[in-house]
Protein backbone atom coordinates (compact mmCIF):
# COMPACT_ATOMS: atom_id res chain seq x y z
CA UNK A 1 0.00 0.00 0.00
CA UNK A 2 2.93 2.37 0.53
CA UNK A 3 3.42 2.81 -3.24
CA UNK A 4 0.23 4.87 -3.30
CA UNK A 5 1.03 8.48 -2.48
CA UNK A 6 -2.57 9.30 -1.57
CA UNK A 7 -5.51 7.56 0.06
CA UNK A 8 -9.05 8.87 -0.46
CA UNK A 9 -12.11 7.98 1.57
CA UNK A 10 -15.69 9.21 1.42
CA UNK A 11 -17.44 9.06 4.79
CA UNK A 12 -21.06 10.02 4.20
CA UNK A 13 -20.60 13.55 2.79
CA UNK A 14 -17.07 14.07 4.11
CA UNK A 15 -14.05 13.66 1.83
CA UNK A 16 -10.80 12.63 3.53
CA UNK A 17 -7.47 12.71 1.69
CA UNK A 18 -4.26 11.37 3.21
CA UNK A 19 -0.82 12.12 1.83
CA UNK A 20 0.87 8.88 2.90
CA UNK A 21 4.37 10.23 2.22
CA UNK A 22 3.93 13.24 4.54
CA UNK A 23 1.35 11.54 6.80
CA UNK A 24 -0.80 14.62 6.32
CA UNK A 25 -4.60 14.30 6.43
CA UNK A 26 -7.09 16.87 5.18
CA UNK A 27 -10.88 16.70 5.06
CA UNK A 28 -13.91 18.75 4.12
CA UNK A 29 -17.64 18.26 3.66
CA UNK A 30 -18.80 18.22 0.03
CA UNK A 31 -22.26 19.10 -1.25
CA UNK A 32 -21.63 16.80 -4.22
CA UNK A 33 -21.08 13.70 -2.06
CA UNK A 34 -23.88 11.91 -0.23
CA UNK A 35 -23.87 8.48 1.41
CA UNK A 36 -20.29 7.92 0.11
CA UNK A 37 -21.19 8.58 -3.53
CA UNK A 38 -20.74 11.50 -5.90
CA UNK A 39 -24.23 12.75 -6.73
CA UNK A 40 -23.17 15.63 -9.00
CA UNK A 41 -20.03 15.18 -11.07
CA UNK A 42 -19.73 18.81 -12.19
CA UNK A 43 -20.03 20.14 -8.62
CA UNK A 44 -17.60 17.50 -7.39
CA UNK A 45 -14.93 18.66 -9.87
CA UNK A 46 -15.37 22.23 -8.67
CA UNK A 47 -15.31 21.27 -4.97
CA UNK A 48 -12.39 18.84 -5.32
CA UNK A 49 -10.24 21.33 -7.25
CA UNK A 50 -10.99 23.99 -4.62
CA UNK A 51 -10.28 21.42 -1.87
CA UNK A 52 -6.83 20.60 -3.33
CA UNK A 53 -6.00 24.29 -3.73
CA UNK A 54 -7.26 25.27 -0.26
CA UNK A 55 -5.23 22.54 1.45
CA UNK A 56 -2.16 23.22 -0.74
CA UNK A 57 -2.10 19.69 -2.15
CA UNK A 58 0.32 19.88 -5.06
CA UNK A 59 -0.11 16.93 -7.37
CA UNK A 60 2.92 15.75 -9.33
CA UNK A 61 3.23 16.78 -12.98
CA UNK A 62 3.97 13.12 -13.74
CA UNK A 63 0.90 12.02 -11.81
CA UNK A 64 0.44 10.40 -8.43
CA UNK A 65 -1.15 7.11 -7.53
CA UNK A 66 -4.19 7.04 -5.29
CA UNK A 67 -5.99 4.33 -3.35
CA UNK A 68 -9.73 4.82 -2.87
CA UNK A 69 -11.31 3.07 0.12
CA UNK A 70 -14.88 1.91 -0.49
CA UNK A 71 -17.32 1.40 2.39
CA UNK A 72 -19.41 -1.13 0.54
CA UNK A 73 -19.41 -2.73 -2.88
CA UNK A 74 -19.96 -0.13 -5.56
CA UNK A 75 -21.45 -1.32 -8.82
CA UNK A 76 -18.97 -1.76 -11.66
CA UNK A 77 -20.61 1.13 -13.49
CA UNK A 78 -20.24 3.53 -10.56
CA UNK A 79 -16.68 2.37 -9.89
CA UNK A 80 -15.74 3.05 -13.55
CA UNK A 81 -17.35 6.50 -13.35
CA UNK A 82 -15.49 7.28 -10.15
CA UNK A 83 -12.22 6.03 -11.64
CA UNK A 84 -12.66 8.28 -14.69
CA UNK A 85 -13.30 11.27 -12.44
CA UNK A 86 -10.21 10.59 -10.32
CA UNK A 87 -7.99 9.94 -13.35
CA UNK A 88 -8.36 13.63 -14.16
CA UNK A 89 -6.27 14.30 -11.04
CA UNK A 90 -4.17 11.14 -10.57
CA UNK A 91 -2.28 8.81 -12.92
CA UNK A 92 -3.69 5.60 -11.44
CA UNK A 93 -6.54 4.65 -9.13
CA UNK A 94 -6.87 1.49 -7.07
CA UNK A 95 -10.02 0.56 -5.18
CA UNK A 96 -9.88 -1.35 -1.91
CA UNK A 97 -12.92 -2.40 0.07
CA UNK A 98 -12.92 -1.56 3.76
CA UNK A 99 -13.32 -5.30 4.50
CA UNK A 100 -9.85 -5.88 3.05
CA UNK A 101 -8.36 -3.32 5.46
CA UNK A 102 -10.06 -4.61 8.60
CA UNK A 103 -8.94 -7.90 10.05
CA UNK A 104 -12.34 -8.96 11.37
CA UNK A 105 -12.17 -12.02 13.58
CA UNK A 106 -14.93 -14.36 14.66
CA UNK A 107 -16.90 -12.87 17.55
CA UNK A 108 -16.02 -9.29 16.56
CA UNK A 109 -17.81 -6.62 14.56
CA UNK A 110 -17.18 -3.09 13.36
CA UNK A 111 -19.78 -0.36 13.36
CA UNK A 112 -19.36 2.68 11.10
CA UNK A 113 -21.61 5.35 12.60
CA UNK A 114 -22.51 8.46 10.59
CA UNK A 115 -25.38 10.90 10.88
CA UNK A 116 -27.25 9.21 7.99
CA UNK A 117 -26.47 5.50 8.24
CA UNK A 118 -24.71 2.72 10.12
CA UNK A 119 -22.53 0.14 8.39
CA UNK A 120 -22.35 -3.16 10.23
CA UNK A 121 -19.30 -5.27 9.35
CA UNK A 122 -18.95 -8.69 10.94
CA UNK A 123 -17.55 -12.18 10.47
CA UNK A 124 -19.96 -15.09 10.81
CA UNK A 125 -19.98 -18.68 9.55
CA UNK A 126 -16.71 -18.31 7.68
CA UNK A 127 -17.74 -15.15 5.80
CA UNK A 128 -17.35 -11.42 6.27
CA UNK A 129 -20.59 -9.47 5.90
CA UNK A 130 -21.36 -5.78 5.28
CA UNK A 131 -24.79 -4.35 5.85
CA UNK A 132 -25.86 -0.72 5.58
CA UNK A 133 -28.90 0.63 7.42
CA UNK A 134 -30.22 4.16 7.04
CA UNK A 135 -31.31 5.94 10.22
CA UNK A 136 -34.43 7.40 8.61
CA UNK A 137 -35.83 3.85 8.24
CA UNK A 138 -35.76 3.67 12.04
CA UNK A 139 -37.22 7.17 12.59
CA UNK A 140 -33.66 8.42 13.30
CA UNK A 141 -33.65 6.36 16.48
CA UNK A 142 -30.14 4.96 16.75
CA UNK A 143 -31.08 2.71 19.68
CA UNK A 144 -33.74 0.93 17.57
CA UNK A 145 -31.21 0.56 14.78
CA UNK A 146 -28.42 -1.01 16.83
CA UNK A 147 -30.96 -3.28 18.55
CA UNK A 148 -31.96 -4.47 15.08
CA UNK A 149 -28.30 -4.97 14.08
CA UNK A 150 -27.67 -7.12 17.13
CA UNK A 151 -30.65 -9.31 16.20
CA UNK A 152 -28.83 -10.13 12.92
CA UNK A 153 -25.52 -11.00 14.56
CA UNK A 154 -24.49 -10.57 18.17
CA UNK A 155 -20.70 -10.40 18.59
CA UNK A 156 -18.72 -10.41 21.82
CA UNK A 157 -16.91 -7.20 20.87
CA UNK A 158 -17.77 -4.21 18.65
CA UNK A 159 -15.31 -1.60 17.41
CA UNK A 160 -16.91 1.74 16.53
CA UNK A 161 -15.72 4.44 14.16
CA UNK A 162 -17.24 7.03 11.82
CA UNK A 163 -17.86 10.77 11.62
CA UNK A 164 -20.85 11.04 13.96
CA UNK A 165 -19.72 13.32 16.79
CA UNK A 166 -21.91 11.42 19.28
CA UNK A 167 -19.91 8.19 18.94
CA UNK A 168 -18.55 8.28 22.54
CA UNK A 169 -22.07 8.80 23.91
CA UNK A 170 -23.60 6.18 21.59
CA UNK A 171 -20.92 3.65 22.60
CA UNK A 172 -21.45 4.34 26.31
CA UNK A 173 -25.20 3.73 25.95
CA UNK A 174 -24.68 0.64 23.81
CA UNK A 175 -22.25 -0.75 26.38
CA UNK A 176 -24.71 -0.17 29.25
CA UNK A 177 -27.73 -1.63 27.43
CA UNK A 178 -26.09 -4.68 25.86
CA UNK A 179 -23.77 -7.28 27.34
CA UNK A 180 -21.09 -6.61 24.70
CA UNK A 181 -17.65 -5.02 24.95
CA UNK A 182 -17.81 -1.75 22.97
CA UNK A 183 -14.61 -0.02 21.92
CA UNK A 184 -14.36 3.23 20.00
CA UNK A 185 -11.13 4.50 18.54
CA UNK A 186 -9.68 7.74 19.86
CA UNK A 187 -9.58 9.21 16.35
CA UNK A 188 -12.78 7.52 15.25
CA UNK A 189 -13.43 9.78 12.25
CA UNK A 190 -9.96 9.19 10.73
CA UNK A 191 -9.45 5.59 11.85
CA UNK A 192 -10.07 3.93 8.46
CA UNK A 193 -8.00 6.23 6.29
CA UNK A 194 -5.02 6.02 8.66
CA UNK A 195 -5.28 2.25 9.03
CA UNK A 196 -2.16 0.40 7.77
CA UNK A 197 -0.40 3.67 7.05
Amino acid sequence: MSKYRYKLYFLNNEVLLLDTKKNHLVSDFFLSVQNDEIINEFTFHHEFTKFLHHHKIKLSLFGSKIMFITNYSYTNLYQNTLKNILLEYFKSVKFINIIELLNIKNGEAYLNITTNYLDYLYYNKGMTHQKRFYLNLFNNNIKKLYTHLLSIYRPKKIYCFGNNHDIPHICTNLNKEQNILIIFFENYSTFIIKLNN
